[in-house]
Formats: C-alpha cells, structure tokens, sequence
C-alpha cells in the first residue's frame, strides 16, 4: 500500500467514523494489518502534506479509542514521537487537530492530574503533587518542555508562541464544557469531518 493509497483509506474511515457508521473495527486485531497500520500512521503523521496530516489526524481522533489496548499503546506513541512536528507546524489546521487529539484522547482532563494544564490555566495548585495519569505523563511532560523552550530565545520557533495560545484557546474550552459534566465523565469529542485538501506542504 502506497502512501497515497493509505491516505485515501483513511479519509474514506474517517468518513465513515465522522457520519456514525458502523466500522468493522476487529479487523485492526490481525497482527500483520496492526503493524502495517503503525507502519503508516507513523510515515503519515511525519509527511510534509497538510491533507495527509489532517486526514491522519481526524482519523485518530474519532478511532484510536475503538482500537484494542496494544493497538492504541503504539498510535499513541506515534503521536507522542511527532509531537515537535505537529505542535509547532506551520499550517493552521494541522495543530487545531494535534490540539483536539491531545485534549480528547485522554479522558477526562480533570482525572489526568495534567501538570500542564494547570500551569496554562493558572489554577492555584502546587503542580509537584499532582499525580499524573500513566497515559498522558509523557505528552504533559513535551508539553512542559515545549512551554520552557518558550521562555528561551534559542530553543523557541517560530510557531511556538502562536501554537500554546491557540491551545490554551482550546484546553479553556474544554473545561467550561467540563463544568456541567459529572467527575469522571469526558467532553465529547468534536465531530471533524475530513474536506476536499485545498492546501499541501513542500
């Protein structure tokens, strides 16, 4: 399966997922198909198109929860391995969709003892206590990271600045919707459907 193809593949999924069609999603469990899918999200989530990123991204976001554990451990650690990519990419669609994969794909963020949210909301806890959730230790501490990278004039980018205030446009969201909801029960996730790619990378 070529890059192309498997972009297509997952469009046509991601379309399937975003109208509340019923996906076969057992047929992920073949151990041969789990490593080719890993296989190919990695290589689409590093790709220079913005229409396979957004296409990649949106699939994740409606599917990686269907999946079984150890399919959901490695697409997980993709997402992880791109974060530098994704988080600070020039294109600003691709980090909205980065941004909704780490605030939704956790759970709820209230449960996650996010070290990280509670230094980009300015809530009054003392972070050190704050047991973080196994899941989401190693995306909290990128973020951490990235936000100190801020506060330095060589380790920041260009993007840098421009991607935290638009994620905490977002993490903000996310906990006034939080406020009506029981502890324990997640925000739903955004429902994003993929569009016609107007816009590619170099």
């Amino acid at each position: 399966m070529t890059l192309d193809e498997c972009t297509i593949w997952v469009t046509d999924l991601s379309c399937l997922i975003a109208a509340s069609t019923v996906v076969p999603m057992e047929v992920f469990q073949e151990e041969s198909l789990h490593k080719l899918l890993v296989k190919h999200v990695r290589k689409l989530l590093m790709s220079d198109r913005v229409d396979r990123l957004k296409s990649i991204l949106i699939f994740l976001l409606h599917s990686v929860g269907l999946f079984d554990m150890a399919l959901q451990a490695s697409i997980l650690l993709a997402l992880h391995d791109a974060f530098d990519h994704l988080f600070r990419h020039w294109f600003r669609d691709v980090r909205f969709c980065y941004h909704l994969v780490l605030l939704y794909l956790f759970g709820d963020r209230r449960q996650l003892g996010s070290r990280s949210d509670a230094i980009l909301l300015g809530l009054d806890t003392d972070i050190v206590v704050l047991q973080r959730h196994p899941l989401w230790l190693q995306f909290d501490e990128r973020l951490l990271d990235a936000l100190e990278g801020c506060r330095s004039a060589t380790r920041t980018t260009p993007y840098d600045r421009t991607s935290f205030n638009e994620y905490i446009g977002q993490l903000e969201h996310y906990y006034q919707s939080a406020e009506s909801l029981p502890d324990g029960e997640a925000v739903p996730i955004p429902r994003i459907k993929v569009q016609a790619p107007n816009s590619r990378g170099g």
